[in-house]
């Protein structure tokens, strides 16, 4: 009797055990519940740089609210403090928010891209140009086909001169992205701006005898003109080109003139060699002159000549730091300038030569062309 009676409390005392341990701790679920609300307070519905993550992130609150509550809603008819009443509302109030939440984000999600164009232009009022471009970029990276993005990037590259990305944009948009009519004026505005603004550049190069400069500006106009329909080129572009690659023969012959006037014949034999290299690339535009052919005589002549200037004739090599302080003329530093280039030293020649630009030198016109073709020379030493 007694081991019957002890059986049965101690059977007793493990259910009540085990109901205890069972029983959840009412006061630990609120505290739970309202974490979960804390985190959802720190979904971001404003900035569009966070909107795609916490969209995610919310998903991943959503879920684990769902798994704790299935946990302990058997038990929940335990609590008193707070009741069960009480935790059911704090749950239901947490989910419908956290549904409010989530249906706010698939719809900011997709509106992403715009978003950050209105930040764009607001970027844009502020006259910071690089954030406004930074923002634009960062619309197309979430819908490349925005029509707006698309064109206000086009505003944006051009005012920073960026000419190639520009006609890759403009081909983009006409090939992949649906405009409506108030897009294709803009672009219209857009295409008739580009080409006059950059054959008003290149036309102004070619006045003040920068043809090398003006030839990359219509090469570019010549690209532009090829992808975009006819009505937005004339023929004058083309006209650009011929005049600028007639301008560059021209560099090449003077060069050649200076150099042989100064007792440089070898200077001289290799841009006239230059000249005849371009003018056989370019045989649709430029014809080979007279002026080549004399210029070609005259060196011969002079280097049949007794007296030719070679490298030993001239200045020892000097330190270049020192010249530049030294009040040496501008003959001297020419000379030393050429006495560098004969020894493919391009580095030290470009140094002088830059100085004989600074001070303007008589000699100096001709630099703007000579010096980009020296550093042409030393890229291939390179």
């Amino acid at each position: 009797m007694f081991r019957t009676t002890s059986l049965f409390i101690f059977l007793f005392v493990i259910i009540l055990t085990g109901s205890a341990q069972n029983r959840p701790d009412c006061e630990h679920v609120s505290k739970k519940l309202s974490l979960f609300e804390k985190k959802i307070e720190k979904i971001n519905t404003k900035d569009p740089e966070y909107i795609p993550l916490h969209y995610f992130l919310l998903l991943d609150i959503e879920a684990a609210i769902k798994n704790y509550y299935d946990s302990i809603v058997p038990f929940l008819n335990q609590c008193k403090e707070p009741s069960y009443y009480e935790l059911i509302t704090q749950y239901d109030n947490l989910s419908f928010r956290t549904q409010i939440l989530k249906d706010s984000l698939i719809i900011l999600k997709r509106r992403v891209d715009t978003l950050f164009y209105d930040k764009a232009l607001i970027e844009l009022q502020k006259e910071n140009p690089e954030e406004a471009l930074y923002f634009v970029n960062r619309a197309l990276q979430y819908n490349r086909r925005n029509p707006d993005a698309n064109i206000l990037k086009l505003n944006l590259e051009f005012e920073k001169h960026h000419f190639e990305e520009c006609i890759q944009t403009i081909r983009w948009i006409f090939n992949e992205v649906p405009l409506q009519r108030k897009h294709e004026m803009q672009l219209s505005d857009f295409n008739l701006q580009f080409y006059d603004t950059l054959f008003f550049i290149a036309n102004s190069l070619l006045r003040q005898q920068r043809e090398a400069e003006a030839l990359e500006l219509f090469k570019t106009l010549e690209t532009f003109c090829k992808n975009m329909p006819t009505d937005y080129c004339n023929d004058d572009y083309y006209k650009g080109i011929v005049q600028s690659k007639f301008g560059v023969y021209e560099s090449y012959i003077k060069i050649a003139d200076v150099a042989l006037e100064r007792g440089y014949p070898e200077i001289a034999h290799n841009f006239a060699l230059y000249a005849q290299q371009y003018v056989e690339e370019n045989k649709n535009e430029i014809a080979c002159t007279e002026e080549l052919e004399s210029l070609f005589k005259r060196i011969s002549a002079a280097e049949d000549s007794t007296h030719i200037v070679t490298p030993e004739m001239l200045p020892s090599e000097t330190d270049t730091s020192e010249m530049v302080g030294s009040e040496l003329s501008c003959d001297s530093l020419y000379k030393q300038a050429i006495y560098h280039l004969l020894k493919q030293n391009y580095e030290q020649s470009l140094n002088l030569f830059s100085t004989i630009k600074s001070l303007k030198c008589d000699c100096s016109n001709h630099l703007e062309i000579l010096i980009p073709i020296i550093e042409e020379e030393r890229k291939k030493i390179k």
